[in-house]
């Protein structure tokens, strides 16, 4: 099984659990997240997910591409350290991002803008030194 696999079926799991608290609600037609969400941007997450994994940066959707329809304008990504990570080195992380074929575009320190496949993408490290964003 494949996380974009799980996805679906979480989301109702999720839906189920939520009418069961609350009986009171009447079930409505819930977008699975593979629908509400890029397909793009999943794929892009799962990406990082293999090249950043060894470095324990874990990546997170994050940003419209959840709450809001439609095309967004970018796709918002956050990029967390592990618990069991070492120091952050930033310098490993923007290699992976280039063997993920992104092209960062600027450098803000906490904020890496970028394009990938044709989409522009916001990288966020919150542990990242503070930058001039």
């Amino acid at each position: 099984m494949t996380f974009k696999s799980l996805l679906p079926i979480a989301a109702e799991r999720a839906v189920e659990a939520y009418l069961a608290i609350n009986p009171e609600r009447k079930p409505y037609v819930l977008k699975t997240p593979t629908e509400a969400i890029n397909p793009k941007a999943v794929e892009l997450c799962g990406l990082l997910y293999q090249k950043l994994e060894p470095l324990h940066i874990f990546p997170a959707l994050t940003g419209g591409q959840l709450y809001k329809d439609g095309q967004r304008k970018d796709i918002d990504i956050i990029l967390y350290r592990g618990s069991h990570g070492g120091a952050l080195c930033q310098h490993d992380i923007y290699m992976e991002l280039t063997e993920c074929g992104i092209f960062m575009t600027a450098n803000f320190g906490r904020v890496i803008k970028g394009h990938w496949q044709g989409y522009e993408i916001d990288l966020i490290l919150p542990e990242a030194p503070e930058g001039s964003y």
